[in-house]
C-alpha cells in the first residue's frame, strides 16, 4: 500500500509511529527523488567510534588505575551538563566480528542481515567460503561481480534516503563499497590483489628454518655475487592455457649493511631491521591492462641466512583495480590528503607473527603504523564533518589482543589482573586519541564509543568434526591421522551417505539435510530430534585432562534468529567456555583424530565463545539509559539522535535519553 506524505508525517510525529514505518515503504514513497522529512533533532552531529575488541573489564581496570583519564572523562561527561554513561554492550550469537558488525550497522539479527560466521558453505557440494569477501564470477581482476555479504539496509542507507550526510570509514563488511550520501572506505573484507584477505611473501635462503610457513608464502632464493634475482607473484589471470598467477621480476642487491630492492623503476633501500616505505608495483593482466598495487618490505636478516618479508599485495589507492571506496575517486583523494595507506581489510599481519616470520617487535611496528594511518584518516574526515553522522572503526586493538593475550596475568575467570605491555600501551594510545577528540568536538555533537565484543583466552582447540565422528554423527572414508592437513580439509574425507551432521566455520553445525545438501540423508522431521541429541551430548562432553566442559551452550537457529535469511543459518551454533575455541581446521571442513589439542600458536586470545563471556563496551557523552544495551541498539540510537526513524524491521531499539 502506498504511503502518503500526510500519513508519513503523522507517523513520524511520535516515536512509536516512526518505529512502525517500514524502510522499504519509505523507499517506495520517496521513489528515488525528494527528501524524506526528519523530526526535530536534539543533535546536529553523531560520531560512532568503533574500537574493535575493547574489553569492559580491561577498560574498568585502566580507568580505576587512573591511567585512562580520557575514557573516564567520556564516561563522566554529558551533553548540556548532564552526566554521561558507561556500560557493557551485549554482543551477538556468535560473537564473530563480521556477524556483530553487521548487527551494529543494521540493528538486526543475523537471520535478517544474512552473515552468520566468518565461513559459510555451499550446501550442494558442500564447499566452505569466506562470507565477507566473495565474487560472483570472473575472478578478482576480470570483470568481477562482487557479492555484498549483508542482505539488508544499514544506517548509512537509511540516512542517505533522508539526505542526511553520512561517512563510514573502515567499518567491517563494507566491501564492495556502497553508494551513499557521503563517503565510504571499505574495511574488513576488502581483499588484496591476489583476491585473498591477505597473504605475505617470505624470501629466504634458509631452507629448513621455517617449517611453519606454508609453501604458497615461502620463496627460496640464492645470493650470487651479493645479488638475488627473484620475482613477485601477482594476481591470477585467465589466458589461453588456463588461469595462472602473473609475476614480475625483482632484484635484491647488497648495499653497505643492507640491501636495495628494485622492481621496475621503483627501489627501496633497507638496513637490517628496517621497514621500507611504500613501493608501487604493476602487473600485466591482459591486453594493455595492468593492476596497480603497493607493498612494503622488512629486512629481517641479510646474513648468514637471507630473510626478507613482503606484505600482502594491496590495491593502490591512487588507481585501485576494483572499487574500494565511494564516491568514485575518494580512495585516491584520501591518498592525496594523507599519503599512501593500507587498503587491505586486515593489514596487521597476524599470520606472519603466528608463523614466526615477523618478530613481536616488527609486528607491533606494523600495528603502530596502521593506527597512526587511521588517526590521519579520521582527522581528515573530521575536519569537514559539519552535520550528519561520522562512523569510523579502529580495529588494531583486536589484532594486538589476539596475539599478546598470553602475556596477561589472569584471574580464575580468564580476565586480566595485569596486562601485557603491548595491550596496555594500545589501550592508552586510544585513550589519548579520545581525549583529543573530546577537546575538538562542537556543541550538539553526540559521541558513542563502543566495541563489538570483549576478549578471553584461547588455550585449547576443539575439533568439532572429530567429535562428530566419535559420536557417530559423521563417518569418514579414511583415517585422518594418515593424512596431511590439506588432505583432511574441505570435507575430503567425509563419507556423506553415512553422515548426519558436519561442522563449518568457527561456531556452526549443519545437518546433512535431504533436498538442501547435495548428498543429504536426514529427513526434515528428524532434525528436531537430531539437534537435541547433538546439543545434549556436546553440553555433556568433558575435557579428559581437566574434567571441564568446553561447551557452555548450544543454540538452535530458531532460538536466536528470525527473518528472511533464516534458511541460510546454521542449524546449531556452539557457544564455548573461556579457554576453548573451535580449531582452525574445522572451520574449513577439516577433521583430525584428536578432539582437543593445545593451542600452541601466538594467537592466544579470542572472543568466539559464548557471548555471555565477552560483552562489548559502550561509552557516550549522551545521557542514555544503557540498561540492557545491545549491539542491535547502536544503529537505531544513532538514527534517533539525528531525528530519523528506524525501520519497523529493526530488532534493536533507540536507547532512551535520561533526564539531566
Amino acid at each position: 500500500m502506498a504511503l502518503s506524505r500526510r500519513d508519513f508525517l503523522k507517523g513520524a510525529g511520535s516515536a512509536a509511529g516512526a518505529a512502525a514505518l517500514s524502510y522499504f515503504a519509505l523507499k517506495a514513497w520517496k521513489g528515488g527523488s525528494g527528501t524524506l522529512p526528519r523530526s526535530a533533532s536534539r543533535y546536529d552531529r553523531v560520531i560512532l567510534l568503533g574500537i574493535d575488541g575493547v574489553d569492559p573489564c580491561i577498560l574498568d581496570m585502566l580507568i580505576g588505575e587512573g591511567v585512562a583519564p580520557n575514557f573516564a572523562r567520556l564516561r563522566d561527561s554529558g551533553a548540556g551538563g548532564a552526566r554521561g554513561t558507561v556500560g557493557t554492550l551485549q554482543t551477538v550469537v556468535p560473537p564473530q566480528s563480521p556477524v556483530v558488525w553487521c548487527t551494529l550497522a543494521t540493528g538486526m539479527n543475523p537471520g535478517k542481515h544474512g552473515v552468520f560466521d566468518f565461513i559459510h558453505r555451499d550446501p550442494k557440494r558442500p564447499s566452505p567460503f569466506l562470507s565477507i569477501s566473495r565474487t560472483g564470477g570472473g575472478g578478482i581482476l576480470r570483470s568481477p561481480k562482487y557479492v555484498k555479504p549483508r542482505r539488508n539496509p544499514a544506517f548509512w542507507n537509511v540516512l542517505s534516503d533522508y539526505d542526511v550526510p553520512v561517512s563510514a570509514l573502515r567499518w567491517p563488511v563494507t566491501f564492495p563499497p556502497e553508494d551513499i550520501n557521503g563517503r565510504m572506505l571499505s574495511g574488513l573484507g576488502a581483499p588484496g590483489l591476489r583476491g585473498t584477505l591477505g597473504d605475505y611473501t617470505f624470501y629466504t635462503s634458509d631452507e629448513a628454518g621455517h617449517p611453519d610457513v606454508p609453501g604458497g608464502r615461502l620463496v627460496e632464493v640464492r645470493a650470487r655475487d651479493r645479488r638475488i634475482e627473484t620475482s613477485i607473484r601477482g594476481p591470477r589471470v585467465r589466458g589461453v592455457t588456463g588461469t595462472s598467477n602473473v609475476t614480475i621480476p625483482m632484484v635484491i642487491e647488497w648495499t653497505g649493511s643492507g640491501v636495495t630492492v628494485t622492481i621496475a623503476d621503483q627501489s627501496a633501500a633497507l638496513a637490517t631491521g628496517d621497514w621500507s616505505d611504500w613501493t608501487r608495483v604493476r602487473f600485466p593482466v591482459g591486453g594493455r591492462k595492468t593492476a596497480a598495487g603497493i607493498v612494503k618490505f622488512h629486512l629481517i636478516e641479510r646474513e648468514p641466512a637471507f630473510k626478507l618479508y613482503m606484505t600482502a599485495l594491496e590495491p593502490d589507492p591512487l588507481e585501485p583495480p576494483f572499487p574500494l571506496a565511494t564516491p568514485d575517486g575518494y580512495a585516491a583523494e584520501l591518498a592525496g590528503d594523507i599519503g599512501t595507506y593500507h587498503t587491505l581489510g586486515m593489514p596487521e599481519d597476524t599470520k606472519a607473527l603466528n608463523e614466526h616470520v615477523l618478530s613481536p617487535e616488527a609486528f607491533l611496528q606494523q600495528c603502530g603504523e596502521v593506527t597512526e594511518e587511521r588517526f590521519s584518516m579520521f582527522w581528515n574526515e573530521f575536519e569537514r564533518f559539519d552535520e550528519g553522522l561520522l562512523a569510523f572503526v579502529f580495529d588494531t586493538s583486536d589484532r594486538i589482543q589476539h596475539m599478546f593475550w598470553a602475556e596477561n596475568e589472569l584471574d580464575a575467570n580468564f580476565k586480566p589482573t595485569r596486562l601485557s605491555p603491548a595491550i596496555r600501551d594500545h589501550y592508552l594510545i586510544m585513550d589519548r586519541f579520545v581525549g583529543e577528540l573530546l577537546g575538538q568536538m562542537r556543541d550538539r555533537t553526540a559521541l558513542i564509543a563502543f566495541s563489538d565484543h570483549g576478549f578471553t583466552s584461547f588455550d585449547t582447540a576443539f575439533d568439532l568434526n572429530g567429535w562428530l565422528v566419535t559420536e557417530g554423527f559423521m563417518t569418514l572414508t579414511e583415517d585422518p591421522a594418515r593424512k596431511e592437513d590439506a588432505e583432511r580439509a574441505f570435507y575430503n574425507l567425509v563419507d556423506w551417505p553415512r553422515t548426519t551432521a558436519y561442522g563449518c566455520g568457527f561456531s556452526s553445525v549443519y545437518f546433512n539435510l535431504k533436498e538442501r545438501e547435495g548428498n543429504g540423508i536426514v529427513a526434515s522431521p528428524e532434525t528436531e530430534t537430531l539437534g537435541r541429541e547433538i546439543a545434549a551430548r556436546l553440553a555433556d562432553y568433558k575435557d579428559p585432562a581437566t574434567g571441564q566442559k568446553p561447551i557452555h551452550r548450544v543454540y538452535t537457529r530458531g532460538e536466536i534468529y528470525h527473518g528472511g535469511e533464516l534458511a541460510e543459518a546454521p542449524d546449531l551454533v556452539v557457544g564455548f567456555r573461556p579457554g576453548y575455541r573451535m580449531n582452525w581446521q574445522t572451520a574449513i571442513g577439516g577433521v583430525s583424530s584428536e578432539i582437543l589439542s593445545p593451542n600452541d600458536k601466538r594467537w592466544s586470545g579470542d572472543h568466539i565463545v559464548d557471548p555471555s563471556f565477552v560483552p562489548g563496551t559502550i561509552l557516550t557523552n549522551v545521557p542514555l539509559d544503557l540498561t540492557g544495551a545491545a549491539a542491535a541498539d547502536i544503529a537505531p540510537t544513532a538514527l534517533a539522535l539525528l531525528g530519523v526513524p528506524h525501520s519497523a524491521d529493526t530488532d534493536g531499539r533507540p536507547l532512551e535519553l535520561k533526564e539531566p
